[in-house]
C-alpha cells in the first residue's frame, strides 16, 4: 500500500490551484463528441414497458 506524502498531496493542489486560476486543466485529453456513443448493445432499446397502473388506496 502505497503512502500519501505531504509533498505529494499539496502538488495535487497546486496543479489544481493553477488549472483553476488558469482554465486551463493539464492530463485530460479532449474526446471528439463522435467517440461519446454508447456501445450498441446499450443504444438498442428493449420492448417497450408496460402501461402504468394507478396505485391503490
Amino acid at each position: 500500500m502505497r503512502s500519501t506524502t505531504d509533498g505529494q498531496l499539496m502538488g495535487g493542489v497546486m496543479k489544481l490551484g493553477k488549472a483553476l486560476a488558469t482554465g486551463v486543466a493539464e492530463e485530460q485529453p479532449r474526446v471528439a463528441e463522435e467517440e461519446l456513443e454508447p456501445p450498441e448493445e446499450i443504444q438498442e432499446s428493449e420492448a417497450p414497458a408496460p402501461e402504468e397502473v394507478p396505485a391503490a388506496r
